[in-house]
């Protein structure tokens, strides 16, 4: 099972940040905003290639975008902290997203180069982190905004399992938690 441990979430976007970056074909603004102080219990890997999918995910969609742009930022509610990989794609397919976290399914033709797993390894690592994924369309009609939502429940499941050696798979007993959602962020 994957230790969760507090992790600030400014260090690990700027981390999966610059792999991401060294690795593009094209060129892609990258924004990157945040309260730096913010952290978030999770397992350091799982986190940095969650957000490596979802990096991955809108620069397939991006790939004949000739202003390409993806945002990543972060924020918490009362309910804890969240993450967002925002560009200006084509956006998702509306009602899909369920559909998008099924493993080897895409909305993208890719001719063979995508493989339709990163959202369906997004909704996994969530689910091992006691949080979930959220997907919609931009407000302004072009790009996607998929955010990852972490429960601040996951600090007192992680005491409790520490406390009785157990894996919060087997407190929680959750299924991979994919939603979609009317978006609230402009774009």
């Amino acid at each position: 099972p994957a230790v969760l441990v507090p992790l600030s979430i400014a260090e690990a976007v700027n981390e999966a940040a610059e792999i991401f970056s060294a690795r593009v074909a094209f060129a892609i603004d990258v924004e990157i905003e945040g309260n730096s102080a913010i952290k978030v219990h999770a397992n350091r890997t799982d986190l940095q290639r969650a957000l490596l999918n979802l990096m991955w995910n809108a620069f397939d969609a991006l790939d004949a975008i000739a202003d390409a742009h993806l945002l990543i930022r972060w924020g918490e509610t009362v309910s804890g902290p969240w993450i967002e990989v925002v560009d200006n794609g084509p956006g998702l397919p509306e009602g899909h997203l369920s559909d998008l976290t099924e493993p080897f399914k895409t909305s993208k033709g890719g001719g063979g180069k995508v493989r339709g797993l990163g959202l369906h390894s997004v909704a996994r690592v969530m689910r091992r982190q006691n949080g979930r994924l959220l997907g919609s369309n931009r407000k302004s009609g072009t790009g996607a905004i998929l955010r990852m939502e972490f429960s601040l429940a996951s600090e007192i499941t992680l005491e409790y399992c520490a406390r009785n050696s157990r894996t919060t798979d087997e407190i929680t007993g959750q299924q991979d938690d994919v939603h979609t959602r009317n978006p609230t962020t402009t774009g």
